[in-house]
């Protein structure tokens, strides 16, 4: 069974800002990512636990994997120019 995909407040509200048709690439990326939640195109930020990323052409979105819960969850979508800090700033995931 696919893993299943929650959202982090901070990220759904992100999401929704972004324009629409960036919004489905993005929704798009997200639900290949159940396939192959560590598959091409994933990888692992070295200054996080656990944290993963994904590209969407300028876009990039930050999840984490709980395995025995088979869930994924998004934590921050972000324009590249901004998201490593916006990123940076949650302390939770280090």
């Amino acid at each position: 069974m696919p893993p299943r995909v929650t959202f982090a407040d901070r990220a759904n509200q992100a999401l929704d800002r972004l324009p629409m048709d960036t919004q489905f690439r993005v929704l798009d990326r997200i639900t290949r990512l159940q396939a192959a939640p560590r598959g091409p195109g994933s990888t692992r930020l070295e200054d996080f636990d656990d944290v993963w990323r994904v590209r969407v052409g300028d876009y990039r979105i930050a999840y984490t994997l709980h395995d025995d819960d088979n869930l994924i969850r998004i934590e921050q979508v972000g324009h590249r120019r901004d998201f490593y800090r916006r990123l940076g700033r949650l302390s939770h995931l280090r």
